[in-house]
């Protein structure tokens, strides 16, 4: 209320010193320092209040003129691009139509592509093309190799490959020839070689064979970290007599086209790889036969073909090792030997050029297999173990045959010391007419079929 009344005696003061005093201004100072001195206060905050305030505003409008030239500038500059473009485009609007025209265009053909090969796939899942750039698909060479495997005729595999095609309305556009399918079946048995003349080649018997696919990586000696034995199929022969030499040209064969097929291919280029006769000779540790007398003395064959080789190759190795002197004098020995043995030395006086390096020849090799033998000799149990074993079985109808030699009689002896029933003779074409003395109960002596059918048996 106070306050009141002084500002409002102080209003009326001011009024008169407007209208008698020519300094207002000063006196109203005074007065306002008398009757309100906190005023004064007051009015000093609000003017240094006020006096930011003009400031920043005085920045803030430097700033706005600031933006507005630089925006005036840049209008400037958007002008005058306009008009470049304005000046292009009204010179060049044929080029922007031919452009438009282009861009239509492409849209067409892109629909037009698009919907050609939406049909393209959806006439694939019912079309399916056996050849792919020039070659059978792999799915129909496996297809092919299944049917010829169960039995199918390769005359008939490319029609019922399409009867199997229709059976799931699927076409299929041609029909594979007897030929394409035999292809497909050598081309799988030359690489059914290849692999297993690469088991061979990281083998360490002839009976382990891995059944695990290597990477076949450069450096890798291995298949896999546990082997374990399985068939392996090498091939089939045939042979034009039924004598042992012949079986054991067979073998020969089947190991020179292991060697020939592994060695020539890619595989064993990328590996560093060779296969050699001295190795598969080295892992061959037995051969599984019948009882036949030609296929006992093909095992037999087989078994000193292998340690003969073994042999010569280690002879080989050590006549490198020989002096020239050493090597001579080795021959002349040789040869005096054997000319001792043609009948005397002078026939080496009568020979012919040919004659004389066919007998060097065979000097050559006396002399490796009788360093290869002295070789041998040097060797410890281990290793002349890996050159002599040979195991040899036969027929799981004929055990007593399977025993080693005189082992059968030593189980005879154990079986009638123990009580037990031995080994009984099984019917079969052989021993046929000898059925008849335990079917019958006729005895007496045996007739010349009755006795060849028991030692054929026994």
């Amino acid at each position: 209320m106070q306050t009141a009344l002084v500002r409002s005696a102080w209003t009326c003061w001011k009024d008169d010193m407007k209208e008698n005093d020519a300094t207002p201004k000063r006196k109203s100072k005074e007065m306002e320092n008398i009757l309100y001195p906190e005023l004064r206060s007051i009015r000093q905050a609000e003017v240094k209040v006020l006096k930011l305030e003009k400031k920043a505003l005085q920045s803030q409008v430097v700033v706005v003129y600031q933006t507005l030239e630089q925006w005036e500038e840049e209008w400037k500059a958007e002008k005058e691009y306009i008009s470049r473009l304005l000046d292009k485009s009204n010179t060049s609007r044929n080029h922007f139509q031919h452009e438009y025209n282009k861009l239509h265009k492409q849209i067409a053909r892109f629909r037009a592509q698009m919907q050609h090969a939406l049909e393209k796939n959806m006439r694939s899942l019912t079309h399916l093309r056996i050849m792919q750039k020039g070659a059978y698909a792999e799915c129909f060479w496996k297809l092919a190799h299944a049917l010829v495997f169960a039995g199918c005729a390769r005359n008939k595999v490319g029609q019922l490959i399409q009867v199997i095609g229709r059976t799931f309305r699927i076409t299929i556009d041609r029909i594979m020839d007897a030929w394409t399918v035999g292809q497909a079946i050598d081309e799988a048995g030359q690489a059914a070689l290849i692999q297993a003349g690469y088991e061979l080649a990281i083998s360490r018997f002839f009976t382990h064979m891995n059944t695990l696919v290597p990477k076949y990586s450069k450096g890798e000696t291995t298949i896999a970290s546990s082997s374990k034995p399985a068939i392996c199929y090498l091939g089939l022969a045939t042979t034009t007599s039924h004598t042992a030499k012949a079986s054991l040209d067979a073998w020969k064969h089947v190991f020179k086209s292991l060697q020939d097929s592994f060695n020539a291919s890619p595989l064993a280029e990328r590996i560093g790889t060779k296969l050699t006769l001295l190795h598969i000779l080295k892992i061959l540790c037995g051969i599984c036969g019948n009882h036949a007398s030609t296929e006992i003395q093909a095992g037999i064959l087989l078994k000193e073909f292998k340690r003969a080789y073994i042999l010569f190759s280690m002879g080989e190795e050590s006549i490198q090792d020989l002096e020239m002197n050493q090597l001579f004098l080795l021959i002349h020995k040789k040869r005096t030997a054997w000319l001792e043995l043609i009948g005397r030395p002078l026939v080496w006086n009568v020979m012919t050029h040919e004659q004389r390096v066919q007998l060097d020849h065979v000097v050559l090799e006396d002399i490796k297999m009788d360093l290869g033998e002295q070789q041998y000799q040097k060797l410890g149990p281990k290793e002349k173990q890996d050159v002599d074993l040979f195991l040899q079985c036969g027929c799981c109808m004929h055990k007593d045959m399977n025993a080693f030699k005189y082992g059968n009689d030593a189980l005879v002896e154990f079986w009638g010391k123990k009580g037990l029933t031995g080994l009984l003779i099984l019917a079969n074409k052989q021993n046929a007419p000898l059925v008849r003395c335990y079917l019958t109960g006729k005895t007496g002596e045996l007739t010349n079929d009755e006795l060849a059918a028991l030692q054929a048996s026994t």
